[in-house]
């Protein structure tokens, strides 16, 4: 599953990228995005959250034109983008409640730790870019229900 990935890219990366709202590439027609991450059971933990706006960049899980981990401060996480492009982008993220880095998962691979893609995609396993895009064209709310 490619969102096993995630941590270790985040880590790679330094795990320096913080959810400020600071994203490359802003253009004429910029939006802001309205990232609702919804149903928390547990509080404790940290969550892994990317934004991808190709199908090769999130089938690689590399180039995200977002990369954050949050520690979720209730049931429901809320972060603001500022300044992106319109276009099709796709949400993949996990919230890793033990703190150990990663997606755990049991013995046949299924996810024991919650997770979640934009669209309502990955209900029966990893979504692919083009189940989980979205269309954004000026501000946006986007939800994910974990």
């Amino acid at each position: 599953m490619n969102v096993l990935n995630l941590s270790k890219h985040l880590n790679k990366l330094g795990q320096s990228i913080a959810a400020c709202g600071v994203l490359v590439g802003a253009s004429a027609t910029a939006a802001d995005i309205a990232l609702v991450i919804e149903g928390y059971e547990q509080i404790q933990g940290t969550s892994y959250i990317s934004i991808y706006n190709s199908q090769a960049s999130y089938d690689a899980e590399k180039n995200a034109v977002f990369l954050a981990q949050m520690a979720p401060a209730s049931h429901t996480l809320r972060i603001t983008l500022h300044d992106l492009a319109d276009g099709e982008y796709a949400v993949k993220m996990f919230h890793d409640e033990n703190d150990n880095g990663q997606l755990d998962t049991n013995m046949l691979g299924i996810p024991s730790e919650p997770y979640g893609f934009s669209n309502e995609a990955g209900a029966f396993g990893p979504a692919s870019f083009e189940d989980a895009k979205v269309t954004v064209k000026g501000d946006t709310e986007l939800r994910i229900k974990l």
